[in-house]
């Protein structure tokens, strides 16, 4: 027969009382929220870098790339926000971390170009849900290949000054609209002559268009200039590429 202990009143409230009291321990925000707070700090207005500052506190960065090694990390294709905002998230994750792995001292490289013998793009070194791949195979294979999107091309950022500005927070399944249409204003904007300027030759643009032209529809020169505001002409010359590190150092030597 089972037997049954007869505890006081008082013991039996407090008792209760431990299980409902809240907790003093605050819980470790995950991976993802750390991976947006380090954007939120490190990045700014124009997207440039601290790249020191990253160095410095490389915790939550390693972190996040190595949750996105996890199987399930990358949503299903009947989920195209949230599996290609993860995307994007992971291919600029992947390319900060290139940047901090290959610091020399306390020293940043100069460009990302300088690293594995100027294709660091080629390299098999990053896990996505259990896959290992390169950059190239990341943006060309599977975020291309798998999206009809030209607007990536403002949001995946290749850690140069001329790349588009990295955005100072993750994004995200439900305003990754907003976020692509924010990234593609900003770009293709004559306040930003790194993307677009007019001269006495007439406009000039990004490379991106004369690399990428094919993602922007039949004509993608009526693309930018109906989205820049200007009219339509055959004069379209492409600004001169840098790849200097997209650092907030560079930004600033960059304007004296």
């Amino acid at each position: 027969m089972q037997r049954f202990v007869n505890l006081p009143l008082t013991a039996v409230i407090l008792a209760v009382a431990t299980l409902l009291a809240p907790s003093n321990s605050v819980a470790e925000p995950s991976a993802f929220d750390g991976y947006d707070a380090l954007l939120k700090a490190h990045v700014d207005d124009a997207g440039f870098v601290d790249y020191d500052a990253l160095h410095a506190e490389p915790e939550a960065l390693r972190r996040y790339v190595d949750s996105l090694a996890d199987p399930e990390a990358l949503p299903l294709l009947d989920q195209p926000e949230a599996r290609l905002a993860t995307l994007i998230n992971a291919y600029n994750a992947f390319t900060l971390q290139l940047i901090l792995d290959n610091y020399n001292g306390d020293e940043a490289p100069q460009s990302i170009t300088d690293l594995h013998g100027g294709k660091p793009w080629d390299q098999e070194i990053w896990n996505l849900a259990g896959r290992t791949l390169s950059l190239n195979q990341l943006e060309h294979e599977i975020i291309r290949k798998q999206f009809d999107e030209p607007r990536i091309h403002w949001a995946v950022v290749c850690a140069a000054y001329s790349c588009p500005p990295l955005r100072a927070e993750a994004y995200t399944a439900d305003r990754l609209e907003e976020q692509l249409a924010e990234q593609e204003a900003y770009v293709l904007n004559f306040n930003h002559p790194r993307y677009a300027v007019k001269q006495q030759s007439g406009l000039a643009v990004t490379k991106l268009f004369e690399w990428y032209g094919q993602d922007f529809g039949p004509d993608w020169k009526a693309y930018a200039t109906e989205r820049l505001g200007v009219p339509l002409t055959d004069q379209i010359q492409f600004v001169s590429y840098d790849w200097k590190l997209n650092s907030k150092a560079n930004a600033a030597s960059l304007k004296k």
